[in-house]
């Protein structure tokens, strides 16, 4: 995929808005070092791809980790997606991750289950 100038102005302009842009799914498909130079984003989503793998092999987990240490050395924020387990959670924080998601908090779910969540807290998924 190739960016205009364009698509990076609007981008930046939305950041000097306040908000907040995510590259997704990095190291997977068409993400690229490249984007990281080129595209104001504020945030970096591991793809969950590399944290399914990690528990059995340590080359997994130093992907992530090297690309953790990368993201916060170009003052990038860091989401792990595809978090399940306690034992996942607690190897992206010894790595340093910034965020994580996944099913180890909550399933998706529409905006009526997701307002009940807040409401009574993760007991009720």
């Amino acid at each position: 995929l190739e960016f205009s100038q364009n698509n990076i102005e609007i981008l930046k302009k939305l950041r000097s808005l306040g908000v907040s842009i995510a590259l997704d799914d990095f190291g997977t498909g068409y993400s690229s070092l490249n984007y990281l130079t080129v595209l104001p984003i504020d945030i970096l989503k591991i793809d969950k791809s590399f944290l399914g793998r990690a528990l059995e092999s340590e080359t997994e987990q130093q992907v992530i980790k090297s690309i953790t240490e990368l993201a916060h050395g170009l003052n990038l924020k860091v989401v792990c997606e595809g978090v399940e387990t306690i034992e996942q959670r607690q190897i992206l924080k010894e790595m340093g991750c910034d965020y994580i998601q996944g099913y180890y908090f909550a399933k998706p779910g529409d905006a009526k289950s997701i307002e009940k969540w807040f409401r009574e807290g993760s007991e009720a998924t």
